[in-house]
């Protein structure tokens, strides 16, 4: 049995039999004034050697206590609380030993700031208040950096492509984190911390953090977990990470955003998003959270995300959500986005690229001039389309068309839409070109325009009620070889400048009393045999 014999501010001496130790001729050694943690940190790589041999159980005393095994250079012994302890205090031990396992041959020089005590792995250590502590091997390798710290330090950061490793012996626990902590250190392939004492994650802590397929697994358990600071973990490689059940926690703007081996993410309830927040996440197969408190999307929030072969859902229950911002769900391959029946949502280009399978929501107020432009593998929409009075213009950009329904629909879904606004006035340009849409009626009484290349393309179109319209513009029907009925509630003939594809068409309804009118009109004459009466 290893027994100290005396303590003191300048001498420690250890005794094990016949062996007697004078630990500050060869050991650095300190005893916490709060803490009373007794800290041994050997002064040379011999030193280390023959204590590390001689330290297996620890009497201080009378009261047995643990020790910490030698292999990381640092020895706490912090279970003779009150014995030594100045004042008979019985506040807990804070102070953490940190290993980081450090590959010289990409840097020789490392720098750490924030801390006391470091033992560099190579026979050298510092002892110091100051605020950076520098050091230069002379040999290349892996070694073992010590350090001894109440918190993680903001620049651990400073070591960055040089550290493979991070561990807290003894599982103990890390009650912070300092910001950009472990910023560009992307060659960390273990990360051994407890973390159940976190309760928020600061601006860059693991910003391009982790080895590539380390598959680094992090969880933070403890309830109180609460936010998510910017750019947390953008771009680094973390494989898993989870969060208490029972968490309400804010993601902020690119929390996650491009991390591309993300493939698990599990939360209690996410109460706000940032702007992308989840972003890139493209090999991500499993994604629980409760979004039961998000009352508006960010921008890109979801964009490129998500693995398309793992069927998930997104679902916001919330009937107070009003707003999805441009790209919130841009290239987004969950397989359902499903929204309250309740809510009335205003979608800015929201869903461009959308993967989605099924789509479904209350009631839509506005959308943009590309909202749903190329959403090709949608087979359910579902929306109450009553309060939108138009589809906005689209346009030609760099060969580039868009508009709100281009290529939207998956083939063969026979998708219906129905616009029963009587004020609905406007199908603008190119909105629903070479979509796969089936049927879309608007309300008997719409007076309305279909702009140029309106439903050109539209191949599966088969059925159109177009209201009263008044105007269809160059190519609004062009293209269109499934249609087989249009409807026209307008006693007046329309301006017709688009041809009328006829390789399905069997009938143009028309209101029986102005068969005669069309008929003998010089733009719909030629579709004179297709006129029937209502």
């Amino acid at each position: 049995m290893l027994q100290i014999d005396k303590i003191d501010d300048m001498n420690i001496r250890i005794r094990q039999g016949s062996i007697d130790v004078n630990v500050a001729a060869i050991f650095f050694a300190s005893i916490g004034e709060e803490s009373g943690m007794l800290t041994i940190l050997p002064k040379s790589a011999i030193a280390y050697r023959s204590f590390s041999d001689l330290l297996e159980n620890v009497e201080i005393n009378g009261v047995q206590g643990s020790s910490y095994a030698p292999k990381d250079a640092v020895i706490e012994l912090n279970s003779f609380i009150g014995n030594f302890r100045k004042g008979g205090s019985s506040s807990a031990n804070n102070a953490v030993i940190v290993v980081l396992k450090v590959d010289t041959s990409i840097s020789s020089t490392l720098k750490l700031q924030g801390v006391a005590m470091v033992d560099w792995g190579d026979g050298s250590m510092n002892k110091t208040d100051a605020a950076t502590i520098s050091h230069t091997y002379t040999q290349t390798g892996l070694f073992d950096v010590t350090v001894q710290i109440t918190d993680i330090p903001n620049l651990f950061a400073q070591l960055q492509a040089n550290v493979v490793a991070v561990s807290v012996p003894n599982k103990k626990q890390i009650k912070s984190f300092g910001k950009n902590a472990f910023d560009g250190c992307y060659s960390i392939a273990l990360f051994d911390v407890n973390l159940s004492l976190i309760t928020s994650i600061p601006y860059a802590l693991f910003y391009i953090a982790f080895a590539s397929s380390s598959k680094i697994s992090l969880d933070f358990p403890n309830a109180g977990f609460s936010t998510i600071a910017n750019q947390a973990f953008e771009n680094s490689k973390l494989g898993k990470i989870s969060f208490s059940p029972l968490s309400k926690i804010t993601v902020n703007d690119d929390a996650f955003s491009s991390c591309v081996e993300l493939t698990d993410v599990t939360f209690g309830k996410i109460i706000s998003l940032g702007v992308r927040c989840f972003a890139g996440l493209s090999k991500l197969s499993n994604f629980q959270a409760d979004f039961s408190e998000i009352i508006s999307i960010p921008i890109s929030a979801f964009e490129n995300s998500l693995e398309r072969s793992a069927n998930l859902v997104l679902n916001f229950p919330n009937p107070n959500l009003t707003s999805i911002s441009i790209g919130a769900f841009g290239g987004c391959k969950a397989d359902k986005i499903i929204f309250s029946k309740e809510s009335t949502i205003n979608l800015d280009n929201s869903f461009v690229n959308n993967q989605a399978s099924i789509l479904i929501f209350g009631k839509i107020t506005f959308v943009n001039n590309n909202t749903f432009n190329n959403a090709n593998m949608l087979t359910h929409f579902e929306a109450d389309l009553s309060l939108l009075t138009s589809l906005p213009e689209g346009s030609i950009y760099v060969q580039v068309v868009y508009g709100v329904f281009v290529k939207a629909f998956a083939s063969g879904s026979m998708q219906e839409l129905n616009f029963t606004n009587p004020n609905f006035n406007r199908v603008g340009n190119y909105a629903f070109l070479n979509s796969k849409i089936y049927k879309v009626s608007f309300n008997n009484d719409s007076v309305l325009s279909l702009g140029i290349d309106a439903f050109y393309g539209c191949t599966e179109l088969e059925e159109l009620n177009l209201g009263k319209v008044t105007l269809i513009e160059t190519d609004a029907l062009k293209g269109t070889k499934a249609l087989k009925n249009i409807r026209i509630y307008a006693e007046t003939p329309p301006d017709l400048q688009s041809v009328i594809d006829t390789t399905s068409l069997q009938a143009i309804y028309v209101p029986i009393e102005s068969i005669s009118a069309y008929q003998s009109n010089s733009q719909w004459s030629i579709y004179s045999s297709y006129f029937q009466g209502f």
